[in-house]
C-alpha cells in the first residue's frame, strides 16, 4: 500500500475524532453535517510577488470526499452559531481542501 492510500485511509477517522461540527452549505444544493478543521489568524501569502503586506484571516479545511465538489466562492459553513463564506479554494490535494473564509 502507498502512501496516498494510506492517507485515504487515515484522513477520515482524524476528523471524526479531532474534527469540529459544521453545517456546509453549497451555493447550489442543501446543507449538510459534516467535520472541519478551522484555523483563525492565519497569515495568507500575498497575492502578488511584488507585496510585502501579508494579511491574517480564517481557514477552513474539509474531507473532499464529504462534498459532492470543492466549494465554490458563496459557500457557507455554520460553525459555533458564526456563518463562514468561502472567499476562495487555497488548496485541493485531491483528499482535503482548504479554503480562506470570511
Amino acid at each position: 500500500m502507498g502512501i496516498r492510500s494510506e492517507i485515504a485511509e487515515a484522513l477520515p477517522e482524524i476528523f471524526t475524532d479531532m474534527g469540529e461540527d459544521a453545517t456546509y452549505t453549497p451555493v447550489l444544493g442543501d446543507p449538510l453535517e459534516l467535520k472541519i478543521f478551522i484555523d483563525f489568524d492565519v497569515q495568507f501569502e500575498p497575492g502578488d510577488l511584488t507585496a510585502q503586506t501579508w494579511q491574517t484571516g480564517t481557514q477552513i479545511e474539509i474531507l473532499l470526499e464529504d462534498v459532492e465538489a470543492e466549494p465554490s466562492r458563496g459557500a457557507t459553513f455554520l460553525y459555533d452559531e458564526t456563518t463562514y463564506t468561502v472567499l476562495k479554494v487555497i488548496q485541493n490535494d485531491g483528499f482535503t481542501v482548504k479554503m480562506a473564509v470570511k
